[in-house]
């Protein structure tokens, strides 16, 4: 561990030399030892070769030809590694030697070399790092190769992720006098502070500061990036403030990197104003600090100020660079906003920046999400042939693309150059090819790609499993869905509610609903398995078979037992996809008092239902014409807050029209436009058909036939101008209900008129429009005219309702033989 011990202040000034003296003489051996070293001071001037066995040389020998070669360096250094390699054990006076030829050489990449080897060999040097840096402090170069050797001694320890013995080091050098120079104890700073946490950072911190080391602007830089990482940024202010105090002048480095920390805890509004305000103040900011506020703005997704830093850029004579926009386009395409991404990719081109794998996978990547897998294939090819560099994302996301096409055959081309290019395959790129042959059924091929990814070491996870099971049992191999899960058992991958979910829906969908109920009846009995995923998805494989009564049944069982309850979000989410389903399918069979039941449990379990569970239940009642609970549902639809839109007021409408409820229906109309909803066409048919219903239903007593003819007709000219206005075209719907409200009002001129109309507009009208102008023709007794639209209809290929033809035959209708 990094000791933190605490010593006493040893020396007062730069070079503690009174201090080295007093160690030496407490020190003889190294005196000794010093003094059987020759001096480089007065070297021999022809260098010496060693000429006897390694095994029989001398330290001192060594040490006396190595000190021969002090012109030739490299020399020297070769010398010394060869002695090394031959099995000669260097000590302090050949260590002593070489170091200082190559401190008075200037030599500091072969003095760190040296001593990584040693410490990457064992860590040892075989003495007291004090006996060497006492041996060197007796030279006239004192200074100049302590620093020198200070330096290269914490630097290799630090390169050799020695990091806690390059504090030591230090300490252990502080304390003896000998302080590394300021870039070092920079470097060393840095390295504690990207390595460890704060705590020990600020420690080491004070520690260089009681050795007399004064912080200057980049150890400063480093303290406030080590506090902005761990979101203390008043702390980090104050270290600023501290800097103004003493006189060291922050930088832009400095700015930036506050303006990083807050960005880093969502505050890149503040960010952009410190930004700004300093900017303002004659200091230039590179294109980093910029990116770093239109990162953060990017991440909080206020994505319109984003784009305002890069125009604020440009103002300030900052060129934005890839990575400017690379933020936006990332930001836009988390957003999903496809046409802004791709707006600022063609922008960053025109100007010149090239596009790159990174801004290129998140376009892709979202092409693919939007399910515009050919659009995203063939920016690929695109890129490809540009010859860039393209990664195992790109590669993945278009192998992907492929599988959700259902191009396997291309997946696995992809899938195989990947392999001749030595990139990585994970287990998201095997597990999209498991999934797009499952999604083929072929499943030979889908336990080939799982076994394959078994055999290169790349462990399969619970999803993996879920999509090859799923598989398995939708296409009938039972037996190996469940070697699958002993498999799972095998590896320590253990199998959840979601998995055996997965399990029932899939066996459900290939029709083995027996087989699904079996699992799910052992799995009921499990308590481990027990919970809202697995009972809704057996909810769900009844529906996805058409059983809406079983799925109810059991829904209700589950309601009675209370065991519809999960504290899960993921199975609350699908629960509540499942229970909305439910609701659909039992109003589709009129069932809508069950479908109720099952949105109040929805409720009383906060899952709050959609608008579309409420507007199906609504429309039920509407058709069962109890408009009480039908606008009791609506006006809490509207309460929780859910929007309304202009199918929910037409479908109330339409109930409150069929229960001959003028007023409600038409408050409903005025409501809905006062919230600034248009009336669709299919709105205004439901009111010229409530209109005529209306109309239908008065007292014959008070309203003669002449009177109706002239309401309906003023009705239908009213309707059809505010339909036109609002730049709307009638559809056969709405002609159906005009020709069957002229007829009913015997108008059967009006009817056939607006019938010819409706084919002039190039509307093709089906059954209802024929079979409403032939009922009219019948109450009018015009039984010719009325066998000749049956007959035009019948040569259209329009087949004729039974009622019609029952009609027909009722009037003695005489249809040409076919």
């Amino acid at each position: 561990m990094i000791r933190y011990q605490k010593t006493e202040q040893i020396f007062n000034g730069s070079l503690p030399f009174r201090k080295i003296l007093h160690f030496l003489n407490r020190n003889p051996s190294i005196s000794t030892a010093a003094a059987s070293i020759p001096s480089l001071t007065e070297p021999i001037t022809t260098p010496q070769p060693i000429t006897q066995n390694l095994s029989k040389l001398s330290s001192a020998k060594v040490a006396q030809v190595l000190a021969s070669y002090w012109r030739k360096p490299h020399l020297a250094y070769s010398l010394f590694r060869d002695c090394q390699a031959f099995g000669f054990q260097h000590d302090l006076s050949t260590y002593s030697v070489i170091i200082s030829i190559l401190c008075r050489s200037g030599f500091r990449r072969k003095l760190d070399s040296l001593f990584s080897d040693v410490i990457l060999a064992n860590g040892e040097f075989g003495f007291e790092l004090s006996a060497l840096f006492g041996f060197l402090a007796q030279g006239k170069h004192v200074p100049h190769w302590i620093n020198l050797v200070s330096d290269s001694l914490i630097r290799a320890y630090a390169v050799c992720d020695r990091i806690e013995m390059a504090v030591d080091v230090f300490y252990e050098l502080g304390n003896l006098g000998f302080v590394p120079s300021m870039r070092t104890c920079n470097f060393l700073l840095n390295i504690v502070a990207e390595n460890y946490d704060l705590a020990i950072v600020k420690v080491v911190f004070d520690n260089m500061k009681r050795f007399g080391v004064s912080p200057d602007v980049y150890m400063l830089t480093i303290m406030m990036k080590a506090l902005c990482r761990e979101k203390k940024l008043e702390e980090a202010f104050q270290v600023w403030g501290r800097m103004n105090e003493t006189g060291v002048k922050p930088d832009s480095f400095v700015y930036t990197t506050y303006i990083m920390g807050l960005c880093d805890i969502g505050r890149s509004d503040s960010g952009l104003i410190l930004l700004k305000q300093i900017s303002s103040q004659d200091v230039f900011f590179n294109a980093l600090a910029y990116n770093v506020v239109i990162d953060g703005l990017c991440k909080e997704k206020k994505l319109q100020e984003a784009e305002e830093v890069l125009e604020h850029m440009v103002l300030n004579r900052v060129t934005p660079n890839e990575d400017s926009y690379g933020c936006l386009i990332k930001g836009y395409c988390d957003e999903r906003n496809l046409s802004r991404a791709l707006h600022l990719h063609e922008e960053m081109e025109l100007k010149g920046l090239k596009t790159n794998h990174y801004i290129k996978g998140f376009i892709l990547n979202l092409l693919c999400e939007m399910n515009m897998n050919a659009e995203a294939l063939d920016e690929f090819q695109k890129l490809k042939a540009s010859g860039r560099h393209i990664d195992e994302v790109l590669y993945s996301i278009a192998i992907k693309a492929h599988c959700k096409m259902k191009n396997m055959r291309d997946a696995m081309e992809l899938f195989e150059e990947m392999k001749v290019l030595g990139l990585a395959q994970d287990k998201k790129l095997f597990t999209s090819l498991i999934g797009g042959y499952c999604n083929l059924n072929e499943m030979y091929n889908a336990q080939k790609v799982f076994s394959d990814m078994v055999e290169k070491n790349v462990e399969p996870d619970l999803i993996t499993c879920t999509i090859l099971g799923g598989g398995f049992c939708r296409n009938g191999f039972l037996k190996e869905a469940f070697d699958l899960i002993s498999f799972m058992g095998d590896i320590g991958l253990e199998t959840d509610a979601v998995f055996y979910g997965n399990y029932i829906e899939n066996l459900c969908r290939g029709d083995k609903l027996k087989d699904a109920e079996i699992l799910y009846d052992i799995l009921e009995q499990n308590d481990r398995h027990q919970c809202l995923t697995l009972y809704s998805a057996m909810i769900s494989g009844y529906l996805l078979l058409g059983c809406t009564k079983k799925a109810y049944r059991l829904f209700h069982k589950l309601l009675k037992q209370g065991n519809l309850v999960d504290e899960n979000d993921a199975s609350n989410k699908r629960s509540k996809v499942v229970f909305s389903k439910l609701i659909n399918e039992l109003c589709k069979e009129g069932n809508v008092e069950n479908a109720s039941v099952v949105l109040k449990t929805m409720l009383e379990m906060n899952f709050s239902p959609d608008e579309i569970s409420y507007n199906q239940i609504i429309a039920g009642y509407c058709n069962i014409k109890d408009m009480e609970k039908a606008h009791a549902l609506f006006e809490d639809l509207v309460k929780r807050g859910l929007s309304t839109d202009v199918v929910l007021y037409t479908t109330l409408m339409n109930g409150y029209w069929k229960v001959h409820r003028r007023r409600e229906a038409c408050e409903l109309f005025i409501e809905m436009q006062r919230k600034g909803m248009e009336p669709d066409v299919t709105t205004w048919t439901v009111m010229l058909d409530g209109y005529l219903k209306d109309i239908l239903n008065k007292d014959k007593a008070i309203i003669d036939v002449e009177t109706r003819k002239e309401k309906f007709r003023g009705c239908s000219l009213k309707i059809m101008d505010e339909l036109r206005n609002q730049g709307l075209e009638p559809d056969v719907f709405f002609y159906t209900v005009l020709i069957d409200g002229f007829a009913k009002v015997n108008n059967i001129q009006g009817a056939q008129e607006h019938f010819d109309e409706m084919i002039k507009t190039g509307l093709r009208p089906d059954a209802f429009p024929y079979t409403a102008l032939i009922n009219g023709y019948i109450t009018v007794g015009e039984k010719n005219k009325a066998a000749v639209l049956l007959n035009d209809m019948l040569d259209k290929g329009i087949t004729a309702d039974a009622l019609l033809t029952l009609l027909a035959k009722l009037h003695s209708l005489k249809v040409a033989s076919r």
